[in-house]
């Protein structure tokens, strides 16, 4: 698998060549991080916002539900500033989940620190 990351001012174009295997997060993430760090050198906020909102549902399947949950709010965070009603859709129906693995988290840990 490669993925190839074509410069094309002002936008970052990429273009997977293959195909991940189910379950290789760690990797996507590392992909996405990649492709995210391109589109902010090249000032492609609207490109931030998609990379921002992939990167959290990642995150969110594996486990990092809080840092998922602030990749969201970035990803919503530029789709309101863009107006991108597609990408700020998008996000909020992806993110319910790690908000609600964060609210679960942090509601068992008063239980287990109340006892």
């Amino acid at each position: 698998m490669a993925i190839i990351f074509r410069l094309h001012a002002p936008h970052v174009k990429v273009r997977f060549t293959g195909r991940l295997p189910l379950g290789e997060h760690e990797r996507i993430l590392e992909l996405l991080r990649e492709a995210k760090a391109l589109a902010e050198a090249l000032g492609d906020q609207r490109r931030v916002g998609w990379l921002s909102a992939y990167t959290g549902i990642h995150l969110s399947f594996l486990g990092e539900h809080e840092e998922a949950v602030a990749s969201d709010e970035r990803a919503l965070a530029i789709a309101d500033a863009l107006n991108d009603a597609s990408l700020h859709i998008a996000t909020n129906f992806t993110s319910e989940p790690a908000i609600l693995f964060s609210a679960i988290i942090e509601r068992l840990s008063t239980f287990t620190t109340a006892a």
